[in-house]
């Protein structure tokens, strides 16, 4: 149990250190936090939380987890697009593959059969690549015409 000379030594450093903690928050861009907001922080550290506060903040950590999974599956599928030069990469890739199998394997027909097991497993990627460019060709020639009508 500290005695009081303890606890009047260590109210200044609580203070000392609010004050730090106060300028230090307030340095950061559209912050404005004063003593009594960190002293009504560390008031409700102390005090023990209610079956209603533990349902409000499960909710809350759930709500946010939400959100997070959110802006993270946006981020990632705005970020991931397979452009014809990125499909074009991989299809070269994949020969190069091919052709050191081919080149390189003495057993002929295990490299025949698993270049044709390569080919049909990224058929998906080349019928996407076929549509793009398609699709990029036929906007290239209705532009042709469009500039000059």
């Amino acid at each position: 149990m500290p005695s009081e000379s303890s606890s009047s030594t260590d109210q200044p450093n609580i203070n000392e250190i609010t004050t730090d903690i106060v300028h230090f928050a307030n340095r950061l861009p559209d912050i404005a936090v004063t003593a009594d907001d960190i002293d009504d922080l560390l008031c409700s550290h102390s005090q023990e939380l209610t079956d209603e506060d533990l349902i409000e903040l499960e909710a809350q950590v759930q709500k946010e987890a939400i959100e997070s999974q959110e802006i993270a599956s946006f981020i990632s599928n705005s970020e991931k697009e397979l452009t014809l030069k990125k499909l074009s990469v991989a299809f070269a890739n994949l020969e190069n593959a091919m052709k050191i199998f081919e080149e390189n394997d003495p057993n002929f027909e295990r490299s025949f059969n698993v270049n044709n097991k390569i080919c049909a497993a990224y058929q998906c990627y080349q019928d996407l690549y076929d549509s793009k460019k398609k699709e990029a060709k036929q906007s290239r020639t209705d532009s042709f015409f469009k500039s000059k009508v």
